[in-house]
């Protein structure tokens, strides 16, 4: 982590600032989080037609929800992002 409460997600279109959606990995350069747009895909059962209107709705391109799709694809993955902010928030509360 950064000291600008920055985690590096290790993917680059996925990112995870403390400061923002309190650390909820999201699309970078949006507030859009990662999970929203893999479960609308998922809702959708992978349809390119759910996948057009996700991209009109959201202004997003297909290489964003595909990067949502790899993020949670891998349970481990966000399993540790949620550990690591709770440490974060952790160390940071008034003592």
């Amino acid at each position: 982590m950064t000291d600008d409460g920055y985690i590096p997600p290790g993917h680059p279109l996925i990112w995870i600032d403390l400061r923002r959606q309190g650390g909820i990995p999201c699309i970078k350069g949006t507030r859009i989080p990662a999970a929203m747009l893999a479960t609308q895909v998922w809702a959708g059962a992978l349809e390119y037609e759910s996948r057009e209107k996700i991209k009109v709705e959201y202004l997003v391109t297909d290489e964003q929800i595909d990067a949502a799709l790899w993020w949670y694809r891998d349970p481990d993955r966000w399993r540790i992002t949620r550990t690591a902010i709770r440490r974060q928030r952790y160390a940071e509360r008034p003592r």
